[in-house]
This record gives structure tokens, sequence and C-alpha cells, in this order.
């Protein structure tokens, strides 16, 4: 039959509502009785296998993105690992840069930055950043070691990155 869940609900409860009203029950009350919780276990099993379709298409879905997650990661690693191949090579064979109508690419001088291997017990106290636990100030190393200054335990690094247009 067409009926919702709701109206199906519905009738359900008027029936059981009159069947506990009464002292006895005849054939016709309990047929109207079985035939309605017929319809409506009917239609509870099938919005049941309406919500498995609907989990399975989400969990699909789910597997779908996952997938799709880890296929975008392999692609930047690779992405990666090929510029850096070209950046390798382009350095070893000292060129510069290179164009055509469709790409450029360059290698280009990154700003100075304080190397990341420091040592701390070797830095003066100044270099050092009050805070609730002490830790280096890379900028100020970085802006005495561009005057010159020398500072034990620190160097300056000046590294190169691909630039593709």
């Amino acid at each position: 039959m067409g009926n919702s869940l709701f109206s199906l609900s519905a009738e359900y409860q008027r029936v059981m509502d009159i069947l506990l009203s009464k002292e006895e029950i005849d054939a016709e009350m309990e047929e109207s009785f079985s035939k309605i919780n017929d319809e409506l276990e009917n239609k509870i099993l099938n919005y049941v296998s309406i919500i498995k379709m609907i989990d399975a298409e989400a969990d699909s879905i789910d597997k779908a993105v996952q997938s799709m997650l880890n296929r975008i990661d392999r692609l930047c690693k690779k992405s990666n690992y090929l510029k850096e191949k070209v950046k390798t090579e382009m350095e070893n064979c000292k060129i510069e840069g290179a164009k055509n109508p469709y790409h450029e690419v360059k290698i280009i001088l990154n700003n100075p930055k304080v190397n990341d291997t420091i040592d701390q017990n070797l830095l003066p106290e100044k270099y050092f950043k009050e805070t609730v636990y002490k830790t280096i100030d890379r900028t100020k190393i970085l802006k005495d070691l561009k005057q010159g200054v020398e500072i034990p335990g620190a160097t300056m690094v000046r590294n190169t990155r691909l630039s593709i247009k």
C-alpha cells in the first residue's frame, strides 16, 4: 500500500488503543490489527533497506575520499621529488633558468636563515628570547650574522629553491 510510515504508525496506535479498551477482541478487529502490524513491519524493513543502502553509499564515498587523499599525497611526494631532482641537476650543471612559451623555471636564492644546527651551549645569552622557557632568537642571530658578527655555535646559510611558473 502507499501508506507512509507515519500514517501506518498512527493507525497502529489507534487500533492498539481500541484493542486495549475492549474486553473482548473479535476476529475482524484481530485481522485489522494483524494487517496493520504486517504493513508497519514491512514499511520498517523497507526503511532499514534504504538506510543500509545509504550507509553503504556513504562508506563507499568515504573509501573513495581516502583513496583520493592517498593519491594526492603520492602525487605531491612525486612532484616534490621531481622538483628536487630538477633543482639538483640545474645546480650541478650551473643552469640558472630555462624558459619556453609554456614554462619558466629558475633557481632562486632564498632569503638567508640561521642554520638549523645551532649549538645552544655556545650561543651568548643575548641570542635567547625570554619566555616561559628559553628559545633561540634566530632573527637576532641572523641580523648579527648579516652584519658580520661572528657568533660561536651559529652559522648563516642561504639555500635555493625551484620556481616554476
